[in-house]
């Protein structure tokens, strides 16, 4: 791992606990939801095109310890998703679905104040990045939020996975 990819994570766990703006309470009516926050590679509110890396930070802001899906199973796989705004012009940009070799539930489980920072590799063919780039090429001044959405079945019932839907609280500029 390279130095500064830990200095990273450390920074995005201090913008965390430090900035409540950047990860305040996300548009939910669930009580006891997770944040989210979008934050770029090279900028915390801008993404470039060309950089096509972003990290997402979840954080467990409730009193109690909560479970989310790992990303390393198809239960979790998919559950961020990102939305690109310009104007009144959206494009939602979901992760393309794999064939698993192996697969079982894993949760993760974050306790209070705990942190989970995924980086995105948006050009990993495992999302539409070049439908991004399109749309931006058409719609000038675009922005890319992020959603985090674990169902209600009985895989989250059996493990204790939080459920329901939960938006960034801020969106970062496209350029």
């Amino acid at each position: 791992m390279r130095i500064e990819f830990v200095i990273l994570l450390a920074l995005f766990a201090w913008l965390a606990q430090v900035l409540p703006a950047l990860a305040g309470p996300a548009h939910s009516d669930l009580p006891d939801s997770p944040t989210i926050t979008l934050c770029g590679a090279a900028q915390a509110r801008r993404i470039g095109l060309k950089d096509k890396k972003c990290f997402v930070v979840i954080q467990n802001k409730t009193k109690a310890a909560m479970h989310i899906w790992a990303e390393d199973c198809s239960w979790g796989w998919s559950n961020i998703s990102f939305e690109i705004k310009a104007g009144n012009r959206v494009l939602p940009i979901k992760r393309n679905e794999i064939n698993w070799k192996r697969n079982f539930p894993m949760p993760l489980k974050l306790l209070p104040g705990d942190i989970c920072v995924r980086e995105i590799n948006l050009e990993d063919r495992t999302w539409s990045w070049n439908k991004v780039v399109d749309f931006c090429k058409e719609n000038k001044h675009a922005s890319i939020s992020t959603k985090l959405e674990i169902e209600n079945d009985s895989s989250a019932k059996a493990e204790h996975v939080w459920t329901g839907a939960v938006d960034s609280s801020t969106s970062c500029e496209l350029y």
